[in-house]
């Protein structure tokens, strides 16, 4: 997979870490890969990493137990039906 998705700059595969979704150690090892803190990000100051996907428990809730803003994509409709359109929320929430 890192081969074929060379572009890619970080990885945080559960064989390798020993964990998974939604166990906090899994979302640190990411931030650990990126270079970035996430206890540096709780609120009351605006979230800076950002997680999206499609399980509520998994890509929502527990990313958040690290102060990571995560969403849920909800293709069917009602919330953030794709990757393009929550991209499009962040740039818009940014200035950007």
């Amino acid at each position: 997979m890192k081969r074929l998705l060379s572009a890619v700059g970080a990885f945080a595969l559960s064989y390798e870490i020993g964990a998974i979704k939604p166990e906090p150690l899994i979302y640190q090892a990411m931030c650990d890969s990126l270079g970035v803190q996430t206890h540096r990000y709780v609120l009351p100051a605006p979230p800076l990493i950002l997680m999206i996907g499609d399980s509520p428990r998994c890509d929502r809730d527990g990313p958040r137990t690290l102060g990571i803003s995560g969403h849920l994509l909800t293709r069917g409709g009602g919330g953030i039906e794709n990757l393009v359109q929550f991209a499009e929320l962040v740039l818009q929430s940014t200035g950007q």
